[in-house]
């Protein structure tokens, strides 16, 4: 086509001499085609290089940031918050909740509040799944359920409230205690109650942990059994039924001689038991399909879990082990950990470990990402979009704050 269009050019193109005019000859309209040609090709390879050499650049600056251990946390901007000090605060949805003896609010993530719930608890605990938050009074009678866009509903228990599991539907499921025996009761967002589980002791246990999963159809429960000095854990899956009523599933799981302190549900129907020195993770609710068991040799002192993996702080003799699994029981890595931390969480693919001023910070390929002392008290904290940058709550606020050597 193009070279149509030269000829037709040649035709009507001419060039001056000092006898007139002549015709520009094929062959002379070849040449120039094949000089656009190279010409184009050149400009072509030309781009190609400056783009690898740009794409170098940027491989190395990522590997330089990732594979670098940073010390010090420069803050880029601070967002003041009214009362830092006197609450206590929980990442939830993309803002951060806020909550303390008088009430709670929802802060994005310039501290601006969202919206504020108040009320009156004496010791409150609080719970989350991914789209929903419950609050409860331990040792109380009041739970509130919330969500991004602030209250839900509330329940009223007629018994001390110990613990408390939410779903993403917004069903609460309350582990009470009073002076003949334990329940499990389920309140829906109308403070009704949806399942009423009353726990025979002698036959089943004492409750110590219970979990709801995410659609708000299974309730996870483990019990401690005592039984002429020997002790066993079991847990039992039950399932709601149409008549609002608890259905035992035949599959259960018992450990001898170990106490399972926390159950929970990862996503879908995949559970997680964790013992004292064990960890099991299971598939179904009705039938139980054994996915891992992990045992260590050393005792389980923490445990934080996303959608995609399971991050495990073993207690050593001289210090910690942290071991990441993903949900089928692989596991990512093990690294010695020389501080201690009272936090640990899983966001995205880095572990965030948290005590007081302490902060350090892991990769999922094992990088020390952060390790050092922010100089003031970290009460939450979590990555942001953009190199090395984080959201640290403090005494002073909400910052913006950057990972620095």
């Amino acid at each position: 086509m193009a070279l149509t269009f030269l000829l037709i050019l040649g035709v009507l193109c001419v060039e001056k001499n000092n006898s007139g005019f002549r015709i520009i000859t094929e062959d002379e309209l070849f040449a120039i085609e094949e000089k656009a040609k190279k010409h184009k090709k050149k400009g072509r390879i030309r781009n190609l290089i400056i783009f690898l050499v740009l794409l170098l650049i940027l491989i190395g600056c990522y590997l330089l940031v990732h594979y670098s251990t940073f010390t010090k946390i420069r803050t880029l901007e601070l967002f003041k918050s009214d009362n830092a000090v006197e609450s206590s605060y929980l990442q939830f949805e993309r803002g951060v909740l806020k909550y303390s003896k008088d009430g709670i609010s929802y802060l994005n993530r310039k501290a601006k509040e969202e919206w504020n719930q108040p009320y009156e608890m004496k010791n409150p605990i609080i719970t989350t799944s991914k789209k929903r938050a419950a609050i409860a009074d331990k040792g109380g009678n009041t739970i509130l359920i919330l969500d991004k866009n602030g209250f839900v509903g509330e329940a009223k228990t007629t018994a001390p409230i110990e613990k408390i599991s939410v779903s993403d539907i917004g069903l609460v499921c309350a582990m009470l205690s009073n002076d003949v025996t334990p329940e499990i009761i389920c309140y829906d967002t109308e403070g009704e109650t949806v399942v009423e589980h009353k726990v025979s002791v002698s036959k089943s246990g004492f409750p110590v942990d219970a979990a709801i999963s995410a659609d708000g159809k299974t309730l996870m429960v483990s019990y401690l059994e005592i039984n002429k000095g020997k002790m066993k854990s079991v847990v039992k899956y039950y399932n709601f039924s149409t008549e609002n009523k608890l259905k035992v599933t035949e599959e259960e799981k018992a450990y001898e001689n170990t106490i399972v302190p926390m159950v929970f549900f990862v996503k879908g129907d995949l559970s997680i038991h964790v013992g004292d020195n064990q960890l099991d993770i299971e598939r179904g609710t009705t039938e139980l399909k054994n996915v891992a068991s992990l045992k260590f040799k050393s005792q389980i002192s923490s445990v934080a879990y996303n959608d995609h993996y399971i991050a495990v702080m073993l207690k050593n003799k001289v210090g910690h082990e942290l071991r990441l699994y993903n949900t089928r029981g692989k596991k990512i890595l093990s690294k010695d950990i020389e501080e201690e931390y009272s936090h640990m969480k899983i966001v995205n693919n880095q572990i965030v470990m948290y005590d007081g001023t302490k902060c350090g910070i892991i990769m999922k390929d094992g990088v020390m990402k952060f390790k050092g002392d922010t100089k003031q008290q970290i009460y939450e904290m979590f990555p942001v979009f953009g190199v090395n940058k984080y959201i640290v709550v403090s005494d002073q606020g909400f910052e913006l704050s950057r990972l620095v050597k």
